[in-house]
């Protein structure tokens, strides 16, 4: 039997106009923080939207809410792209494919991650939802490098495993790029020299 939701998609007005309404928010949402407004006001979307400001809380509760669900269809945008690393390539094809792959996650991201930073600690969404993107990378590392950690990792020590998952993550990307202000491909030249160096390569292509 179908549901009341799935009797409506196709004929009722009011559902698709509510969702074309809250897809547009969180754009409007979107846009503001790829222009550098690291904390969106209500206001701020609304006039962006090009909505009444009482509609921005119809859809969310709060605006962390809706940061919270911007977020998640960002970073599923983001991830759609990226092109998984098969962990049966030679060592070196992985590190350059997995390097690129997360320069090019956090170069689009990196503005809202620099927001989500600014928000986590007053929203426990917002944490959650870091949270499950650093749990997430840190899965894709453990596949694309398995080989690398079963011989290397002879017995239960997390070491090597956390060491290699530091280097590939937004914080380091964000070192790089923003306080060490290297450019991207310099940035990534860093991330696979450290690779080589954890992952044994005796002779590192950086």
């Amino acid at each position: 039997m179908s549901s009341v939701l799935d009797r409506m998609v196709p004929t009722d007005g009011r559902w698709l106009r509510s969702v074309r309404t809250r897809a547009a928010i969180i754009d409007a949402w979107v846009e503001l923080v790829d222009e550098g407004d690291l904390a969106p006001t209500a206001k701020g979307v609304a006039d962006r939207a090009g909505i009444g400001l009482r509609t921005v809380f119809q859809h969310f509760s709060d605006m962390h809410s809706l940061h919270f669900y911007a977020g998640e269809h960002l970073t599923n945008l983001v991830r759609q792209r990226l092109a998984p690393v098969p962990a049966d390539l030679p060592l070196d094809e992985r590190i350059d494919r997995l390097t690129a792959s997360r320069a090019e996650a956090w170069e689009a991201i990196t503005l809202f991650r620099r927001a989500c930073e600014r928000q986590e600690w007053l929203s426990q969404e917002i944490h959650d939802l870091i949270d499950c993107w650093e749990r997430t990378d840190a899965a894709c590392t453990l596949r694309v490098f398995a080989p690398e950690f079963e011989a290397m990792c002879a017995t239960d020590d997390p070491t090597l495993k956390q060491a290699v998952d530091a280097v590939l993550s937004w914080s380091t990307w964000n070192q790089l790029r923003q306080r060490r202000q290297l450019d991207c491909d310099d940035a990534q030249a860093a991330i696979r020299f450290a690779l080589h160096s954890l992952l044994g390569i005796n002779e590192p292509r950086w």
